[in-house]
C-alpha cells in the first residue's frame, strides 16, 4: 500500500523536510568556507552622503 492510499502523508513531508534541510546545511557550510570574513558593503554614494557608520 502506498503511502498515499493509506492517508500517511507525514511520511512524504518528512522526506521534503529532511531534504530542504540537508540542503540548506550544505549551502551554509559551503558559504561559510568561501565566505570567511564578513563585512558589510560600502557604496561610494552612501559614503559621501556621510550615511555610513564609522
Amino acid at each position: 500500500m502506498t503511502d498515499q492510499a493509506s492517508g500517511n502523508i507525514t511520511a512524504g513531508y518528512t522526506i521534503l523536510f529532511g531534504i530542504c534541510g540537508s540542503a540548506y546545511l550544505i549551502a551554509f557550510a559551503a558559504n561559510h568556507l568561501l565566505a570567511r570574513k564578513f563585512e558589510p558593503i560600502k557604496f561610494p554614494a552612501e559614503r559621501a552622503q556621510g550615511l555610513v557608520r564609522r
